[in-house]
C-alpha cells in the first residue's frame, strides 16, 4: 500500500511506520526482484507498457477498483488483450507466466510442505 498516498499515517509532521513487513509482502518483493533480474529490461519494459495501456482501457483510477464491476472490467480486459498482435500477446503471455512461476516457487520455497514429490 505504499504507493497509495491514502494509506499513509501521520502523526504531527512524522509519517507511522510498520514496525515489520508482512510476510506476504516480503513474498512479492522477492518475486518482483527475481522477475526483474530474469527478464530482459526492453522485453519487461514493453509488457508493463502494454499492459497499462490495457488496463487503461477499463477507465479505472485506481488498481482497486477494477473489481467494482468486474464483469464489464474483464470484458474490457480480454477484448484489449485480444486486439493487441499476435507477437505482443505473446510476449506479454511470457512474461507474466514468468512472474506468476517465480511467485508460485517463491511462495512452496516459503512453505516446504506444499513441495510435492515427483
Amino acid at each position: 500500500m505504499q504507493h497509495d498516498l491514502y494509506s499513509w499515517q501521520v502523526i504531527g509532521k512524522k509519517f507511522v511506520y510498520e514496525k515489520e513487513i508482512t510476510n506476504g509482502s516480503k513474498l512479492i518483493d522477492k518475486s518482483i526482484r527475481t522477475w526483474l533480474e530474469q527478464i530482459e529490461p526492453k522485453q519487461r519494459g514493453e509488457a508493463i507498457d502494454i499492459i497499462f495501456k490495457i488496463i487503461n482501457e477499463t477507465k479505472v483510477e485506481k488498481f482497486p477498483d477494477l473489481k467494482e464491476a468486474w464483469f464489464a472490467n474483464a470484458k474490457i480486459l480480454f477484448k484489449s488483450y485480444r486486439m493487441l498482435s499476435t507477437e505482443d500477446r505473446k510476449m506479454v503471455l511470457e512474461t507474466l507466466s514468468a512472474l506468476i512461476k517465480i511467485g508460485k516457487d517463491n511462495f512452496v520455497e516459503e512453505h516446504p510442505i506444499l513441495k510435492i514429490k515427483r
